[in-house]
């Protein structure tokens, strides 16, 4: 397998367990299963991000939580206060949409459905799977639709 390919079945994997996740997250939430669905919720969003690195070939290790989400924001997030004269094709998310605080939280709703002894309500699973849904749809279209990078998707989503 060349290694200009690799990337593209690696990427293709991770977005298949996007996709996964989100019907398990959804069904877990229909089923009154609130821990669960919030735990699928967050790795969608999580897989989303290490899919995106993938495809354009930005990544270290998908393993690391903390490694993805770092690595997703410092290149693909339009950061405002920057004096760079030159313009990254990368940066196309916008700032203001939130990214990285949204997947923060989502990994701390993830950890106190995990590991804490209360649950997750109702309300708060519905609101957290709806986020990730809108946000994964967002973050994908941009990719998606963006002329430089969307190439590099072909073959991924």
């Amino acid at each position: 397998m060349s290694v200009r390919r690799r990337p593209k079945i690696f990427a293709g994997r991770h977005w298949n367990k996007v996709l996964e996740n989100l019907e398990v997250a959804e069904n877990c939430y229909k089923n009154k299963n609130y821990n669960a669905s919030v735990s699928r919720s967050y790795y969608a969003l999580y897989q989303t991000l290490a899919t995106i690195l993938i495809s354009n070939g930005h990544f270290r290790e998908t393993r690391k939580h903390p490694t993805v989400i770092y690595d997703f924001h410092q290149n693909y997030v339009i950061i405002n206060n920057t004096d760079d004269e030159d313009e990254d094709i990368y940066k196309i998310i916008p700032e203001n949409w939130n990214v990285f605080d949204t997947v923060m939280t989502m990994q701390n709703y993830r950890h106190l459905a995990d590991y804490e002894s209360f649950g997750i309500t109702e309300e708060e699973c519905k609101e957290i799977l709806d986020k990730v849904s809108i946000l994964i749809k967002e973050i994908v279209d941009k990719f998606k639709n963006d002329e430089n990078l969307k190439e590099n998707f072909k073959e991924v989503f």
